[in-house]
């Protein structure tokens, strides 16, 4: 996930994370990532698994269902 190391929106995505045992690694957002790629050129949080790639109003759905395959 690409977000600042402090709780505001990333938050939620990290306690969705931890509830469904998903692993995040976490990098800072100026970090050389295309934001267009994700769908959203100025929006945080983003995150990426495998192929896909969710923005800020993808997310939390995105990262729930990423949780519940894990969790099968």
């Amino acid at each position: 996930m690409y977000y600042y190391l402090v709780a505001g929106r990333g938050e939620l995505i990290r306690l969705i994370a931890a509830a469904g045992g998903l692993d995040l690694a976490e990098g800072k957002p100026d970090e050389g990532v295309d934001r267009a790629a994700y769908g959203s050129p100025s929006g945080l949080p983003l995150l990426q698994h495998g192929a896909v790639k969710l923005s800020q109003s993808q997310l939390r759905r995105g990262c729930r269902s990423i949780c519940a395959l894990n969790m099968v």
